[in-house]
């Protein structure tokens, strides 16, 4: 149970960490400097403010100097990773994927939430998170030159996730942002270049049928919630939707998937 323990209090943490990142980054703000404080009243929050979740609960939901109304998505977000971490666990243990693949999730996180609140997916995330998967496929390459290729790399593999490699993850940069950028100029507008940057990123750690499967696997995630939200009244057929947190879903849903 001790390991389990263990990813639960680092996705909760992490979690935490990753509110800060959402809140900032749209906002060209440092990740690091100042501390954490209240966005409202700017108040410096004390350690016992900085539980994840439990702080949010003791405080009823309420910034503790000025008593304004925190947004519920702090604990979704704390939870959301601390739950994806622990499936990514199920799968992996404590192997390298388990590490790659956390990692590669907290972007996923990261570039949804901003999706949704800001419409953008910033450079500044995207570009890092290619170069990251990138660097992933030729620490792959290197091992196999060295002849020290850990075993367990050779496993776990889903049916659409490409054999890690620098290869593998440039045609998925390719693969995955060019079909998406194909979309971009057939639509006219209905998906952003933003989009094309993600699914690029996608492909940099999953290789290149990730990239391309992952399209259409987000479409079909994307009309379900556009089809619910229609006949629900909460959007209109003339609202935009944003589309990075379908394509993050389901890049999730690929990472994961044993089939």
């Amino acid at each position: 149970m001790i390991p389990w323990l263990v990813v639960t209090l680092l996705g909760l943490t992490v979690g935490s960490f990753l509110n800060v990142v959402i809140w900032r980054v749209p906002r060209q703000e440092s990740i690091l400097l100042p501390g954490s404080h209240c966005p409202h009243c700017g108040n410096q929050l004390a350690p016992r403010d900085l539980v994840p979740v439990v702080s949010y609960i003791v405080n009823r939901g309420r910034c503790r100097y000025c008593a304004t109304l925190i947004n519920w998505e702090y604990p979704v977000v704390e939870l959301l990773t601390m739950a994806l971490w622990l499936f990514l666990f199920h799968n992996f243990r404590f192997q390298t994927q388990f590490w790659v693949f956390a990692v590669f999730f907290a972007l996923l996180i990261v570039l949804s939430f901003i999706d949704l609140h800001h419409g953008i997916l910033p450079n500044a995330i995207t570009f890092p998170g290619i170069a990251a998967g990138l660097l992933w496929g030729a620490a792959n390459d290197l091992w196999k030159l060295v002849g020290s290729y850990p075993v367990h790399l050779l496993y776990n593999l889903g049916a659409y996730v490409s054999p890690f490699s620098l290869q593998s993850a440039i045609i998925g940069v390719i693969v995955g942002g060019g079909v998406v950028w194909l979309v971009v100029l057939l639509s006219k507008g209905g998906m952003g270049m933003g989009d094309v940057k993600l699914n690029a990123m996608i492909g940099a750690f999953l290789g290149w049928k990730a990239g391309f499967y992952n399209l259409f696997l987000a479409a079909v995630l994307g009309s379900v919630v556009g089809i619910f939200l229609l006949a629900t009244g909460k959007k209109k057929r003339q609202d935009s939707i944003s589309f990075g947190p379908y394509l993050a879903l389901g890049a999730m849903i690929l990472t994961l998937y044993r089939g």
